[in-house]
């Protein structure tokens, strides 16, 4: 005969919170509707998290087709899609994210590389001008811009984009070679 042990009062407690914890984090994102989506949203999230790509953004695919217009899980998504090698399902999922969050890094990123795979030099452009001129991007933008000056034989435009670099964001400042 198997002998079943009761579950203590912390464990059921530890797993109570965990449960609830997981559900409060996933209703911002989740909204109202259904167990299917609760679950693949949640496999999604796992999947991510153990860093199964594949897997990941299959599951965020099945959450959008529950809930399409969801701006975080159009995020997650198009990141996953990236992650998994699916640079055209990235690239279009980035592209819905712009439409309603113009500032989103990531999105912004991935229309700019979508733009370079088809060799659209004026797109490339026309997507570095969207992009919000702060962090990273003021680094990398003006060096983008140029390429695709570059690409469109506009070659003292890409100076002119070169010379945007902010001098300070180009030199490794003494901190960061202390930290190395």
């Amino acid at each position: 005969m198997i002998r079943m042990h009761r579950p203590s009062r912390v464990s059921l407690l530890t797993a109570s919170v965990a449960v609830a914890a997981v559900l409060s984090l996933s209703a911002p994102v989740l909204g109202a509707t259904g167990d299917e989506k609760l679950g693949a949203y949640l496999a999604g999230r796992i999947a991510g998290a153990a860093s199964d790509m594949p897997n990941a953004a299959q599951y965020y695919e099945q959450v959008l087709a529950v809930d399409p217009n969801n701006g975080e899980i159009l995020a997650a998504a198009s990141a996953f899609m990236l992650s998994a090698g699916q640079l055209d399902k990235a690239v279009t999922l980035a592209q819905r994210v712009l439409a309603t969050d113009p500032a989103n890094a990531n999105a912004n990123l991935l229309n700019v590389i979508g733009a370079a795979k088809k060799g659209d030099y004026a797109a490339i452009a026309a997507a570095v001008q969207k992009m919000p001129q702060q962090g990273i991007n003021r680094l990398i933008a003006p060096v983008l811009d140029a390429w695709a000056q570059v690409g469109q034989n506009k070659p003292d435009d890409a100076l002119a984009s070169l010379g945007k670099l902010d001098r300070k964001s180009t030199r490794l400042n003494s901190s960061h070679v202390a930290l190395s």
